[in-house]
């Protein structure tokens, strides 16, 4: 059976997205496709614009047979832990044969020379220090990398965009795991982009106040507006409430001010940036606010909303390492599957060194405790996530929220 994989966000789907799934199939001519996609918070350190089960829901509609949820401390981190976490999730699988992403170059073999350099040159025992050196001049850590590889290889970085940095990423954790799978650039189409999108959603979400009054949803905008494949995304019943960075405000400002004194216990924060947090604090007046007050020339905007993100679902660092440690991942949590996916979900199990998990709350105890705690983590951040969207939508009360482990798999 020739599988492919693809790691993915879709926040929200469209229909770049839905392009991307068709090439995947086109160019590797597989038999089945799974999908890697963050849950409830992604890379930029936000929350999701739309909950997990309407744009896994969207990825099955569109060409996926099988969509796992990447674990909440991959979903969440830099390039280089999104990367790990979701290739060594696929790797694991025992049966992946290719893996395809989305690249501005759309060469595969450029792509594969850079994460080969970039492989080379973190062998080296200078690299850290080397890339600390540059750090300490003010440099962001992509500006900081590419000085470093400069200096050790004497050659420019043929890299710079996003998506082909990220695709670097998953080829230099293939070659380190000495994977078998086979990588594929997809060139990127035009589309809108994700960020319009986001924008153009939040702008027609629901007002509770209306909300609780019996009052009907707002209109969606038109299908020239909203593209018709991110426009269905909201026609599902409960219609679900986008949610932004700063619906989660409140949260965020008490758990900085519980985390006072202990900011560097979190992913990604220097002892620099928990001064400065701590610093700024007096002044801050919401999640995007406090983003923007905090980031600095050598702090890219992305990194501050991560590192934010991180205190408020405490991410910690001892945490991390421990996962790293043991394996990176311990099992793959089933979001969704295709009704046709029998067979693929049989191979798995043949497949698989770790287990697959379609109903938590039961298969929860063939986990060691340390998987265990990392469930629970996720179990928790979605909880925080689902309050938010049903205070943000008007539905408290006396419904009771929806329980993670509880949650009904989709199967379309």
């Amino acid at each position: 059976m020739k599988i492919t994989g693809v790691i993915m966000e879709c926040n929200p789907f469209h229909e770049g997205h839905r392009y991307f799934l068709e090439q995947a199939r086109a160019v590797t001519g597989c038999d089945r496709l799974i999908a890697v996609m963050s849950g409830d918070y992604v890379q930029r350190g936000e929350p999701a614009v739309l909950p997990k089960e309407v744009r896994a829901g969207a990825l099955l509609e569109h060409g996926a047979d099988l969509v796992l949820e990447l674990p909440l401390y991959y979903a969440c981190g830099g390039a280089e832990y999104f990367a790990r976490g979701a290739v060594t999730l696929l790797d694991r699988l025992g049966a992946v044969t290719d893996l395809c992403f989305g690249s501005e170059c759309g060469s595969t073999e450029e792509i594969l020379q850079a994460a080969r350099t970039l492989y080379d040159c973190e062998q080296d025992p200078v690299w850290p220090d080397l890339l600390l050196r540059y750090q300490r001049r003010g440099m962001s850590f992509p500006a900081a990398r590419e000085a470093a590889i400069r200096q050790l290889t004497g050659r420019n970085p043929v890299l710079r965009t996003s998506n082909d940095l990220l695709a670097a990423e998953y080829i230099r954790t293939l070659l380190a795991a000495g994977s078998s799978m086979t990588p594929h650039a997809i060139p990127r189409t035009d589309a809108r982009s994700a960020t319009d999108l986001r924008q153009m959603l939040l702008a027609v979400r629901p007002d509770p106040d209306d909300l609780q009054k019996g009052l009907p949803d707002p209109p969606l905008p038109s299908p020239e507006e909203l593209p018709a494949v991110t426009r269905r995304l909201l026609e599902t019943e409960p219609r679900p409430v986008p949610l932004g960075p700063d619906h989660f405000s409140q949260a965020l400002f008490r758990a900085l001010l519980g985390a006072a004194g202990s900011l560097i216990d979190y992913v990604d924060v220097t002892p620099d940036l928990a001064d400065r947090i701590e610093g700024l604090l007096p002044s801050f007046a919401g999640y995007s606010a406090f983003t923007d007050l905090v980031r600095t020339r050598n702090l890219t905007r992305t990194r501050v909303s991560r590192c934010l993100l991180h205190i408020l679902l405490e991410i910690h660092k001892d945490r991390l390492q421990a996962y790293a440690g043991a394996g990176t991942v311990g099992y793959a949590r089933v979001l969704g599957f295709c009704r046709t996916a029998g067979p693929l979900l049989k191979h798995l199990g043949e497949t698989a060194s770790l287990p697959l998990l379609t109903r938590p709350a039961r298969d929860r105890r063939h986990l060691s405790p340390l998987w265990q705690q990392m469930l629970e983590e996720e179990v928790r951040a979605a909880l925080l996530y689902d309050m938010t969207a049903a205070l943000s939508a008007g539905r408290t009360g006396n419904a009771p929220l929806p329980v993670e482990y509880e949650k009904p798999l989709l199967i379309l």
